[in-house]
């Protein structure tokens, strides 16, 4: 699917932008876990808060605390505009306005982890919402298209987010099937046999995880190519320097 078209309307270029977007993005978010999606984008799994624990070492912010459908919950409950701006894509939208306020949601009201991070925390912190961000509308467009609205521009995307959701459900619940499999191996009789008991549920989850994570691969290989944006649009980036607002001061 290769789309080159020189004169747009504002509406076949917002679709075009969206359908951008969509392919973009989808190798991040089909992903197993909110680990995994912070890699995809180039993001790292953890970063520092700019305190120290009791121990004397640095208190580290994981991505699937920023990458968390409860902060997400939380910050949705905040009262603010919602409405989609004229000229911009639900993707679009929230990679910017919406990451924005996630972030602004973080550093002033989430937690007091979160109000005096370095510089370049700062940085992962605004990306990774804009991750969340895109996780969500993935979310929210997926119900949008199953209400019978075409709410994806890029339907092969729609398909195969709807299958990598099914992948990361699967890889989600293994580990309690896992806990249950090898829980008296792991709680009962002799040190040794416990210790017996971890390793094999460690090589379980593993393998599970291999397994899944190659499916994963075969999934996005059958993604079709990018379009080619008309003249005039710019490219989607996957990372953003924060606005000035996270960064004067730091």
């Amino acid at each position: 699917m290769s789309i080159i078209i020189d004169t747009v309307s504002d509406l076949q270029s917002m679709f075009l932008r969206e359908q951008h977007c969509e392919l973009v993005v989808l190798p991040c978010i089909a992903q197993l876990t909110k680990t995994d999606i912070a890699k995809a984008f180039g993001l790292p799994s953890e970063f520092p808060s700019g305190k120290l624990k009791q121990d004397g070492d640095p208190e580290m912010i994981r991505a699937q605390d920023v990458i968390n459908a409860g902060a997400w919950r939380k910050h949705l409950l905040r009262p603010q505009p919602r409405n989609l701006p004229p000229g911009f894509t639900i993707v679009h939208f929230s990679l910017t306005q919406v990451a924005t306020d996630f972030t602004r949601f973080f550093i002033e009201y989430y937690s007091k982890r979160y109000k005096k991070l370095p510089l370049d925390s700062k940085w992962t912190l605004f990306n990774q919402t804009r991750a969340c961000a895109i996780w969500e509308s993935f979310s929210e467009k997926r119900i949008l298209q199953e209400r019978g609205l075409k709410a994806f521009a890029c339907p092969e995307v729609y398909e195969l987010y709807v299958q990598s959701q099914e992948l990361y459900k699967s890889y989600q619940s293994m580990p309690r099937k896992i806990n249950k499999a090898t829980f008296e191996m792991r709680n009962f009789g002799t040190e040794l046999s416990k210790a017996r008991g971890k390793a094999v549920a460690n090589f379980m989850r593993q393998e599970s995880y291999d397994r899944l994570k190659s499916e994963v691969t075969v999934l996005l290989d059958s993604a079709p190519p990018l379009p080619l944006l008309p003249p005039g649009i710019p490219e989607f980036k996957l990372l953003e320097e924060p606005p000035t607002e996270f960064t004067e001061g730091a």
